[in-house]
């Protein structure tokens, strides 16, 4: 996999000189077309129109020949969440490749993929490698963090993409039907989840939230939440038990201690 990142990295290359090429390409048209249609405003608007508004989206998904590097990213459709390489602290040399709420400041993260093995310089890359999976290369092309799955290419490696829900989940799979928009899911954050716990997350007894180390440090803490024999509890450093819910199994938030409140919640003043 050593030449992986140096795809995905000449995969960009060539679709952003293909994008330069087609805005050159435009360019000429749109003069072509104000000499043409000088006298029509009309003509010269809905030219503008056709043309101006498929590059000024923002992309929410990865595929196989459009990885990110370092300050790129990808928002959720309805702008509600985004994904990209942060630091938790200005100044800090640790990237970690996370999700927070679109346009809060600062960044509430709500998911980490490299919580415990972060970059140390800006030249990671994020994307589709070449066994499918999705992979956060560091600068001398060695994986940081994969998703780990296998036989992923007999699912039609081309045709994998990743998409940034607006739910923010982040999933990886392949679009089953164009018309219907059905999208077979291989990998979800929603099933590999850090601190936090987003509406439409499913808790079952294989699922486990985990505290960060420290406010700047997005590393596995000491607290960690799950279900256990029926009952949602919170274990500290792994061994003792810090809180059990009622037996009956229902869980309420404020059963809680107000010092581990956080764990769930990733409570914040941004409202998106």
């Amino acid at each position: 996999m050593s030449n992986t990142r140096n795809l995905l990295l000449e995969r960009n290359s060539r679709t952003t000189h293909s994008v330069t090429h087609t805005l050159v390409s435009l360019t000429l048209k749109r003069g072509m077309a104000r000499r043409i249609c000088f006298a029509s405003k009309t003509c010269i608007f809905i030219f503008l129109i056709i043309f101006y508004v498929p590059f000024c989206c923002a992309r929410d998904t990865i595929t196989l020949n459009a990885s990110i590097s370092d300050g790129e990213t990808i928002i959720s459709a309805g702008e509600i969440f985004q994904l990209g390489l942060f630091n938790p602290i200005e100044g800090l040399v640790k990237r970690y490749v996370g999700i927070w709420y679109y346009r809060s400041d600062p960044n509430t993260i709500v998911w980490v993929a490299n919580r415990d093995r972060p970059l140390f310089n800006t030249t990671g890359v994020f994307g589709i490698g070449e066994d499918g999976n999705l992979v956060l290369f560091d600068g001398n092309n060695d994986s940081v963090w994969s998703t780990n799955l296998t036989n992923l290419t007999n699912h039609g490696g081309s045709k994998l993409m990743v998409k940034l829900l607006d739910s923010g989940n982040l999933v990886l799979g392949k679009e089953e039907d164009q018309d219907s928009g059905s999208f077979k899911i291989f990998w979800e954050s929603f099933q590999n989840p850090t601190d936090t716990f987003l509406a439409g997350m499913k808790m079952d007894e294989n699922l486990v939230l985990a505290s960060w180390a420290s406010p700047f440090n997005p590393a596995r803490g000491d607290y960690q939440f799950q279900q256990e024999d029926n009952q949602y509890i919170i274990k500290r450093e792994q061994s003792s038990y810090y809180f059990k819910s009622r037996v009956s199994g229902n869980f309420m938030s404020d059963d809680i201690l107000p010092i581990v409140s956080t764990l769930l919640s990733n409570a914040s003043s941004f409202d998106p």
